[in-house]
């Protein structure tokens, strides 16, 4: 399963937007899942950030996420370095409105770390976006 690029609105009725976020029209582009056939309960698809530099200051990363549409998966964001195992920073299950909504976190972190964002299938068609 891999995210995909679109402009406008999904082939999917009743779950992705129409507009992308940040310029508000079809020309926008996003990313998202596309959890109908064939894809089935439990898959996931990951976007990795390249590794960033270690901060020694509160940093901010942020991003805007569309999450609509009858059984809708699940959304996480893990930060991962080359010492340790991923540590989950944000969860997002289900049903999230038919808006897009913003997550922002601070991260602080010693070494140089990578950003995942991990999106995973529910059992029904629907589909969610960034």
């Amino acid at each position: 399963m891999d995210w995909l690029l679109n402009q406008g609105k999904t082939d999917s009725s009743n779950t992705g937007p129409h507009v992308d976020h940040t310029l508000g029209t079809d020309e926008g582009v996003y990313i998202y899942l596309e959890s109908s056939y064939p894809a089935s309960n439990g898959d996931k698809a990951i976007l990795s950030s390249e590794y960033l530099d270690k901060t020694t200051s509160m940093g901010c990363f942020s991003l805007w996420y569309f999450m609509h549409g009858k059984d809708v998966g699940a959304m996480s964001v893990y930060l991962n370095d080359s010492l340790t195992a991923p540590r989950l920073l944000a969860g997002i299950n289900g049903e999230q409105g038919a808006n897009w909504q913003k997550l922002e976190m601070e991260i602080k972190h010693p070494s140089e770390f990578r950003l995942y964002i991990e999106g995973m299938v529910s059992s029904n068609a629907s589909s969610y976006e960034l």
